[in-house]
Order: C-alpha cells, then sequence, then structure tokens
C-alpha cells in the first residue's frame, strides 16, 4: 500500500465528491476509475455521492495527518441529515460500510440516495454561481457545495440565486468540472447570470432552515426523539390517535396547504401520498 503525500484540505460545506475531484485534477490520471483504485482500491467511473471504504482512503495517509472520518462525515457528506432517522442497528450498518466498504449492490449507504418514489439527491450536481465567483476569488477554486446537492432544493439559500446543473451558453452538463467557474468548452459561468431571485417557494424555504439546523445538531438527535415530537404534534394538530395516523388526511392537508405543484416539484409523488 502506497502512502499519499498529498490530498486536498476540504473548503467550507465542500462535497467530498469535489475534494475527490480536486485530488484527481492534481494527478492527471486520465478518468476517475483509475483515481478511485488508487485511493479506495475499487474502479467506479464515478465519485459515489455517500463515500465508501473511507479507512482504506485514510489508510494511505501519512501518521501526522489531519484527516479523521468523523469530521469528513459532520462537515463534507451529507450523511448528518440521515443519520437522525435511522435506527440505532442500521446506522451502525451505513457508518461500517461508509468505513470500510462492501458490495456496490448491496449498498445500505447507497439506497439514502432516493428510490422510484422520492429522490433525496440530486442526479445532477448542482451549483449557484454567485457561490462559484465567491469561492473562486476566496479560495482560488470554486467548488461543489453539499448543500445544494438536495434534489427538492432549487435556490441557494445564501444568495437567493437559482441553481444550474448546465452551462448557460452551451447546454453542457457541469458535473465536476468547474473549478474556475468555466464549464468544459471554457465559457465563464457567471458572466450573464440573473438567477437572483426572492425565495418565494415556502415549503422550499423552510426546509432549508430545517436542513440547516440538522446538519448542525446532527448529533445531538436521534430516531426516538423524532418520531416523539413528530407523533405529539401529529396528536396535537388531530391526525394521530392512539392506535394510529390519519395519514391520508394529513397528505390531503399537506397538498392543499402547500400546492400540488410545490409537492410535485419537491419530488414527491402525490398518487403514492394520497393512498398510503
Amino acid at each position: 500500500m502506497s502512502l499519499i503525500s498529498y490530498f486536498p484540505s476540504p473548503l467550507p460545506n465542500e462535497d467530498f465528491r469535489s475534494i475527490l475531484y480536486r485530488y484527481h485534477i492534481v494527478t492527471f490520471n486520465n478518468n476517475i476509475s483509475k483515481t478511485n483504485r488508487e485511493l479506495f482500491e475499487a474502479g467506479s467511473e464515478f465519485f459515489t455521492v455517500f463515500p465508501r471504504a473511507m479507512n482504506k482512503l485514510l489508510n494511505k495517509f501519512p501518521l501526522s495527518s489531519k484527516y479523521d472520518m468523523q469530521t469528513l462525515i459532520n462537515q463534507n457528506t451529507l450523511l448528518p441529515i440521515f443519520l437522525p432517522f435511522i435506527a440505532h442497528d442500521h446506522r451502525e450498518n451505513i457508518l461500517n460500510e461508509v468505513a470500510n466498504g462492501g458490495g456496490q449492490s448491496e449498498s445500505r449507504v447507497g439506497r439514502l440516495v432516493g428510490n422510484k418514489y422520492v429522490r433525496c439527491i440530486s442526479n445532477m450536481i448542482k451549483y449557484c454561481p454567485l457561490c462559484m465567483k465567491e469561492d473562486d476569488e476566496s479560495f482560488g477554486c470554486s467548488y461543489i457545495h453539499r448543500e445544494h446537492q438536495f434534489s427538492f432544493i432549487y435556490t441557494c439559500n445564501k444568495h437567493k440565486a437559482k441553481l444550474i446543473s448546465h452551462c448557460m451558453e452551451c447546454g453542457i452538463e457541469l458535473e465536476y468540472s468547474p473549478l474556475h467557474s468555466k464549464c468544459k468548452n471554457g465559457h465563464w459561468i457567471c458572466s450573464n447570470y440573473s438567477g437572483v431571485s426572492i425565495l418565494e417557494d415556502l415549503l422550499e424555504s423552510e426546509l432549508q432552515h430545517d436542513l440547516e439546523y440538522i446538519i448542525k445538531n446532527s448529533e445531538k438527535l436521534n430516531d426516538a426523539l423524532i418520531k416523539q415530537r413528530f407523533l405529539e404534534y401529529l396528536a396535537v394538530k388531530g391526525y394521530a390517535t392512539k392506535k394510529f395516523i390519519k395519514c391520508q388526511e394529513l397528505s390531503k392537508d399537506l397538498i392543499h396547504y402547500y400546492s400540488e405543484k410545490t409537492i410535485v416539484k419537491m419530488g414527491l409523488n402525490i398518487d403514492y401520498m394520497t393512498k398510503h
């Protein structure tokens, strides 16, 4: 096993995939699968949303390295959003997979991305052009922000700017590439950008505040506490009794309050909600 002499220092709220891509660029490897073999001893052609087999990576660092798995998980992945909602035993299985890997077809952590009814994480990497400009000026490069990658988030909470996944000039998908605010074809992403608007979507605005709170307090939360609070709130609002929860009534009222258009925009299946 060969040690790694250099690995990029994580930037504020940088998605772990972005850190790996910045490493990939400086190695001059001709494809991502070669970089994955170098770091994780697995030849995937892309960087997974949630890291797997992180111990293989960390064991390649010198003993003096400042990196540790818990810090990287908390500050550079979206796992802190999901872990509080997961039962203890299942959470341990997920963290074991993050640490030591496992079969891709049986990946528990991979299922957190979403399913056919709802996708939690966007299948395309999204950017705020104004964040890109700021990051380039402050850190010398732009990078993927983890908080922009939820499938149901369309606006940067900091700048109130619309998130993008494609170059606005040539239409090419940005993917990992815009380290210096340019697409693969060399077009400046921030030049003619006019996507700043007041965040008018009530549900998205509320979700962004909730996501920020969960990320900051993830280690203080757990599934039992969350379940208890939900049941208490549902009971106060008349949606829960001692025997059951009025799921269909709750779903219909949510759709009426936020509008069907907003619910669909958030990636939820109306038919599934009203029948389960």
